[in-house]
């Protein structure tokens, strides 16, 4: 994968500065974080496609608003199981505890099995996210990203390669992170940095997908018969 391009292309399309700073802002704004979702869908159909500058315009609001709120609704749907396994974690822990709160072993050994259950999930979740925005990218609707198989196998067909999204994209929250503390000594700095960042990271981590996308499609290019 192309991890460097994934970073700067951004700076190679001639408004960067300004659409980069469209996007902090939607950032700050509640609702409209959905906004910069559905660019970065954007930004992975035109890797896909192979566009030369894949940054898009900020225009088509509302097809932009939609496609971030499809994502974000299903994002929650498959998190779902996660979600009740933490309810039920605390229903076990309320129903186990005695009068000052201490749980009782049963109560310990449930809350424990829970928790394992829901990290394994976590980590499914992880990898199968990736899977469902290179599938709506691809496909524009929402019906094909509850056809569980084929996510799964787009998932387990670039595991690899989404492993290294997953790392390449905690490290660069880590690093604006440290910038963002780092430039406590302003009032705004380090909500500008921590928002600007945040959103380079979102363009660059749909730059990644999109490049999964592309060798998928280039892959369904291929002849199934190779004369010998």
């Amino acid at each position: 994968m192309e991890i460097g391009k994934a970073f700067t292309f951004v700076t190679e399309d001639e408004n960067w500065i300004k659409k980069l700073a469209i996007g902090a802002v939607f950032m700050l704004v509640p609702f409209l974080f959905l906004l910069v979702i559905g660019y970065q869908i954007l930004i992975i159909r035109n890797v896909i496609d192979g566009k030369d500058k894949p940054l898009p315009e900020w225009e088509e609001f509302g097809q932009l608003f939609i496609d971030g709120l499809i994502m974000a609704v299903t994002i929650f749907v498959y998190a779902l199981p996660v979600v009740l396994l933490g309810l039920c974690g605390l229903l076990v822990s309320i129903g186990s505890s005695d009068p000052s709160g201490n749980l009782s072993g049963g109560g310990i050994v449930g809350i424990s099995l829970l928790g394992c259950i829901a990290l394994l999930l976590g980590i499914a979740l992880a990898f199968i996210a990736p899977a469902l925005y290179i599938q709506y990218a691809r496909t524009g609707e929402f019906g094909p990203m509850f056809r569980v198989g084929e996510v799964i196998g787009i998932a387990r067909e670039n595991l690899v390669d989404i492993l290294i999204v997953i790392v390449v994209t905690l490290v660069a929250n880590v690093a604006v992170s440290l910038v963002s503390s780092i430039a406590v000594i302003t009032v705004c700095g380090p909500i500008i940095i921590s928002m600007a960042g945040t959103a380079w990271i979102m363009f660059a981590t749909g730059h990644l997908y999109g490049q999964i996308g592309r060798r998928m499609s280039d892959k369904s290019l291929e002849p199934d018969y190779n004369p010998a």
